[in-house]
């Protein structure tokens, strides 16, 4: 189906070689021109060959008042055009006949040796016949800021990338809404690509200082309030108080490669460099900021491209690009800046071409996720109470890890999206490197047809999962203490068995036979290492009528070892089948190495966000369109309260609600699949 495999790529993998850098013009690479000044005079060059003579930057006759417009957003017809001819005339005229006839793509990366000069929006310069340079058919331009920086060369990310949100208010306030649309565009990114995430809500500095430390994030995106302090330099307010460079510089530390900063202000200069650029200079390779207030469509746009490129290994300034020339073609963005505004800050050693990521070990992910049949759209939403109990499953600090986790309800369990939640647990653990060993979903004519019945068919069902993933990765898993060799017919033999088992006895046998599994696994390749780990997930196992036993078999170190633990995570209901058993197993088993997790339904706050999150990624044919809040327009709490916060409404009626709110004008409704086939059929 066309919305569920997404819209058409020019883009493909350039190749690699050492230390990350791109060999040659391949695909995705630009040529790089870069244009200094310095005082008055502007040198522009490809390499060290001075493409034209030195010649003067001229900043006079500047159209103050049409800049005033533009960056109020009320523009006058023919403002956009003639802001960015005096650009390209200040800037660009003199060199650019020379620097078009080097090639088709083309980036600038622009070195200042004044910082007033960021204060310009040079993303928006339209040449002599009136057209934006990134609006040229023919031609790809990209644009880049080069910082002045001592900062070394960043190395390709060869594991699956960490991603870290670090949100400073609420994503509700209105004011960092076009921040909240990043967050739920990058949630797509978390969904379809190989990356691991955290998510820092409520961001105080010491908090940042510590998760950037103990996490190690490869990319962050700080969402916070802008604003200047009392010196007029940029400032980003945490939730304790304004930060600027200095103090946020000393948080990330050296740790992340790419900073995206959805903060007013944080691409515009105060009184010095931008806030975007000073953090170049303390050591952050790349930083994308924005130089002004972004539309929904050209958000939408510039982020599908950047996080593309991420997930296919390709360099920034390009899909940058991509995603300018796209918005340019919507008729909203004709008369404004908003497409110019996404600004990108480097540091010098950055090469062209460079990729931030190898998209081949999460490539390997994705081959295991759909194997285990852990990717199911739509993009998951809410439960990160839970996310965050099921993330020190393996923790580093021994007191912290857990042998089970139970997310519970009171009532039914039908309809509140447990399996979507076991599913993406899953998923998280992968892309940490360990292996969840799915029990369920139960459905007639299903992998599972149904859950076990007694300890017998348990083990048979855990270790038809791990012999599925041996089989599949072509692991020598033999000598287990329950099967005999081999295995595939030491599966049959056991699950056949009539013999009664003993359940001590059992149970140290399935605790050793998974530590040999865990011992092989480790063996396998990315994303597996000496640190993978197994845990078995459990669909609502108040339905299982050998839950007698599992309850009796799980320990502070789950179905494992103290020097290789399996812990059970599981969803289940209090109340039907079997829920006083589980009901009381959880009263009686409060403490260290369990943890017991409500599963409630989403409250009003968090469902009004998620659900706009889920209407920005269309995923089914009949739910083909992207739904915003109109510009202006806050969806208030209740909005969607009519779903009665069910996650599992994605499937029922969002799309119906969405329709209802479009009608009475709260929502857009916009076609980017289309509109991005189209841009990509008038590029090839």
């Amino acid at each position: 189906m066309r919305a569920s495999r997404g819209p058409r790529s020019l883009l493909a993998t350039p190749r690699s070689g050492r230390a990350g850098r791109t060999v040659g013009p391949g695909v995705g690479w630009m040529i790089r021109v870069t244009v200094e000044v310095t005082e008055t005079t502007v040198t522009v060059k490809h390499g060290d060959q001075q493409l034209v003579p030195p010649y003067q930057l001229r900043l006079d006759d500047k159209p103050t008042e049409v800049l005033a417009r533009l960056l109020s957003d009320a523009p006058c017809p023919g403002d956009m055009v003639a802001y960015g001819r005096w650009l390209y005339r200040a800037l660009l005229a003199e060199s650019w006949p020379t620097i078009r006839e080097l090639g088709p793509e083309i980036e600038l990366a622009l070195a200042f040796d004044r910082f007033f000069l960021h204060g310009e929006v040079w993303e928006a310069m339209c040449g002599d016949d009136g057209k934006p340079l990134s609006a040229d058919a023919c031609r790809l331009v990209a644009y880049t800021r080069l910082i002045t920086s001592q900062t070394a060369a960043p190395v390709t990310v060869r594991h699956p990338p960490r991603l870290l949100f670090a949100i400073g208010a609420s994503l509700t306030d209105a004011v960092i809404r076009p921040g909240a649309m990043f967050v739920g565009l990058l949630k797509g990114f978390a969904h379809e690509g190989s990356c691991v995430t955290r998510v820092l809500q409520g961001a105080r500095l010491d908090d940042l200082e510590r998760v950037c430390s103990d996490f190690k994030p490869d990319l962050v995106h700080l969402v916070a309030h802008g604003d200047v302090d009392v010196e007029g330099n940029p400032v980003v307010r945490l939730k304790d108080r304004a930060y600027g460079a200095t103090h946020l510089g000393k948080a990330f530390g050296s740790v992340p490669k790419l900073l995206v900063l959805s903060s007013c202000r944080s691409g515009q200069p105060g009184s010095y460099l931008p806030l975007a650029a000073e953090l170049v200079t303390d050591g952050i390779p790349i930083v994308v900021a924005m130089s002004g207030d972004v539309s929904e469509k050209a958000c939408r746009l510039f982020v599908r491209r950047f996080t593309e490129a991420v997930h296919l290994g390709l360099p920034i300034s390009r899909a940058a690009a991509e995603g300018r020339h796209a918005a340019l073609l919507h008729s909203e963005c004709e008369e404004g800046l908003d497409w110019a505004f996404p600004t990108i800050f480097m540091a010098p050693s950055v090469e062209p071409g460079f990729r931030l990521v190898d998209p081949e070990p999460g490539q390997r992910i994705n081959e295991l996720t759909r194997f285990l049949e852990l990717h199911k759209p739509p993009v998951f939403i809410g439960r990160g109470d839970i996310l965050r109990v099921t993330d020190h499953l393996f923790s580093p600090v021994p007191a912290e890890r857990l042998g089970m986790v139970v997310s519970w309800t009171s009532g039914s369990i039908k309809g509140e999206g447990g399996t979507r939640l076991l599913r993406e647990i899953g998923l998280r653990l992968l892309r940490a490197g360990h292996l969840p060993l799915m029990l369920g979903p139960y459905k007639s004519g299903g992998f599972w047809s149904r859950p076990p019945d007694d300890l017998r068919q348990l083990i048979y069902q855990i270790f038809r999962q791990a012999y599925r993933v041996a089989d599949f990765l072509d692991l020598p898993l033999t000598g287990l203490h329950l099967l005999r060799d081999p295995l595939e017919e030491g599966l049959a033999e056991f699950r056949d068995g009539t013999q009664p088992l003993d359940t001590d006895v059992a149970r140290r046998r399935l605790a050793k036979d998974l530590e040999r599994f865990t011992h092989v696994l480790s063996g396998a390749g990315d994303p597996f290492g000496p640190s993978t780990r197994v845990a078995v997930l459990a669909e609502n196992i108040h339905e299982w009528r050998v839950l007698r036993d599992l309850l009796a078999m799980v320990e502070t170190t789950g179905l494992g070892t103290r020097t290789c633990p399996v812990p059970v995570v599981a969803t289940g209901s209090l109340n039907d089948a079997n829920g006083r058993m589980l009901k009381s197993f959880l009263e009686t088993h409060r403490g260290p190495g369990y943890a017991f997790p409500e599963l409630t339904r989403l409250s009003s706050a968090e469902a009004a966000l998620e659900f706009q999150w889920v209407l920005l990624h269309p995923w089914k044919e009949d739910h083909r369109m992207v739904y915003v809040a109109k510009r202006g327009v806050k969806l208030e709490d209740w909005a969607f309260e009519a779903l009665q916060g069910r996650p599992t409404e994605v499937d029922g009626g969002l799309y119906g609600i969405a329709k209802l709110h479009k009608n009475y004008g709260r929502l857009t409704e916009d076609d980017d699949a289309a509109a991005w086939d189209a841009y990509v059929s008038r590029r090839q």
